[in-house]
């Protein structure tokens, strides 16, 4: 039993890190050619998503993050605060290691390609991808609550 009881505070601990890593890459990129990107806003829809998942559904609240996640302007693509957000969750449930120097056209094609397999998945695993989200998005929630400060009015 103690046993079982480790794992799970062993993938907790991971999920911890990993969104202390998602903060990290949201400061790295911000500044990049190709991002667009506000700490203020990560932190505000790492909040909204879990909700968003919960009243809409698992692949409803992701169409939406992935459609405001990527625009393009005078011919270039721009990766907005909800795309990078969508590009975590999915780097997470794939078991993918976080890619700090991803440019802004590799993020898309691979959240691209991320909501294609959201939109195939059978029952089972999408229930399952559902509750793993819900729970690194806590994670990720509570970190950029602590690390991305507002100025007080």
């Amino acid at each position: 039993m103690a046993d079982g009881r480790t794992k799970l505070l062993d993938k907790n601990v991971e999920r911890g890190n990993y969104a202390w890593g998602c903060v990290e890459n949201l400061r790295r990129v911000q500044t990049r050619e190709g991002f667009d990107l506000k700490e203020t806003d990560y932190k505000s829809y790492a909040k909204k998503l879990p909700v968003m998942i919960l009243t809409n559904g698992f692949s409803q609240a992701m169409a939406f993050a992935f459609s405001k996640g990527f625009t393009v302007e005078k011919k270039k693509l721009k990766v907005k605060t909800w795309g990078l957000i969508f590009y975590h969750l999915a780097r997470w449930l794939k078991n993918e290691n976080l890619e700090l120097e991803h440019k802004a056209e590799q993020i898309y094609r691979s959240s691209e390609d991320f909501m294609k397999e959201i939109l195939n998945l059978p029952p089972s695993s999408y229930r399952a991808y559902q509750e793993e989200a819900l729970r690194v998005l806590n994670w990720i929630s509570r970190v950029a609550e602590g690390r991305i400060l507002e100025e007080a009015e």
